[in-house]
């Protein structure tokens, strides 16, 4: 039962899209009505400037950070509840339900909350993800690669059935998001 609590308070948190509030706040108008179409931290950048992106990404992350330590405060540290408040905070993000289920694309959520869960895996992520930019400059390219070694990277490294289990939901939400 406090697991499905968890579950359900990880949702309402990820349904504060801090891009859509901040770009609605400073100018009256709706982000998603913009670009690329999304209340993520990039339209709100290109709606207001790099201020708005860093406010964003800061406070989408964050959200993500605070579902993964809440649910393993409010459980004891419970590897289930904190597994699976990463997909569920990311589910708000993409699909809030006060916005008629037309949020962001989920990556920074996601950053934010595999951060907290797993650190070296994120760290690992992030260094693959530095070194196509600087290859590349393929943000398309980095988010599949990210995707796609997420799962792996974690089985290999010898994580918890509980983290494997909630990476693999997280995957297919965050990749029809980001499609």
């Amino acid at each position: 039962m406090v697991i499905l609590i968890v579950l359900l308070l990880s949702y309402l948190l990820g349904c504060f899209n801090t891009g859509y509030y901040l770009v609605r706040w400073r100018t009256g108008e709706d982000v998603r009505k913009h670009g690329s179409g999304n209340a993520g931290a990039t339209n709100a950048w290109r709606m207001l400037g790099a201020w708005a992106f860093a406010v964003a990404l800061i406070g989408d992350a964050g959200k993500g950070a605070l579902a993964v330590f809440l649910a393993g405060w409010l459980t004891g540290g419970d590897p289930w509840a904190m597994a699976l408040a990463v997909p569920a905070v990311v589910a708000g993000h993409i699909w809030p339900v006060q916005l008629r289920f037309r949020g962001g694309e989920g990556i920074a959520t996601s950053f934010g909350a595999i951060l907290t869960l797993d650190p070296l895996v994120m760290g690992i992520i992030c260094l693959v993800a530095l070194v196509l930019i600087l290859l590349t400059r393929s943000r398309a390219l980095v988010g599949v690669v990210g995707l796609l070694i997420l799962v792996p990277l974690a089985f290999y490294l010898g994580r918890s059935t509980a983290e494997v289990v909630g990476l693999l939901v997280l995957l297919p939400e965050v990749a029809w998001a980001f499609r």
